[in-house]
């Protein structure tokens, strides 16, 4: 029962990590600014998602980085120095469509942050949970 708690708790992290990516990109390419302070449905959803996925993080973490191995740590490096050239070519990409980029950069800079520290966990316990 413990390995299929742990994998439905990474699949409910990256669920809610994906989500927030795709609201963090939808107010980013708003024609019209949501201005600091203005209550909005989807700035309820972004907000409530990126703390589900924070508190989330902080769960795996905490019960997986112990377990992870050196293999571990190296997969999870490889991915983290590849992942922001791939967010700079995707930026590039969608340039034309990124009318905030005062929205987008901080947002996904906190969200490569939360990645990167969760990966070696989430592979731990995900591994582990194989046993």
């Amino acid at each position: 029962m413990d390995r299929f708690k742990w994998r439905l708790v990474i699949l409910l992290t990256v669920g809610l990590f994906c989500l927030s990516n795709a609201l963090l990109f939808i107010a980013s390419t708003l024609p019209q600014r949501i201005e600091a302070g203005q209550v909005t449905p989807i700035g309820i959803l972004d907000v409530a998602t990126a703390f589900a996925v924070v508190i989330l993080s902080i769960i795996i973490y905490g019960k997986g980085v112990r377990s992870a191995s050196l293999s571990t740590w190296q997969s999870s490096y490889a991915v983290v120095t590849v992942l922001p050239a791939l967010v700079l070519v995707a930026l590039w990409l969608l340039l034309g469509t990124i009318n905030w980029l005062d929205v987008l950069l901080p947002g996904l800079a906190w969200r490569i942050y939360i990645f990167a520290q969760t990966l070696p966990a989430a592979i731990a316990l995900w591994n582990d949970s194989q046993k």
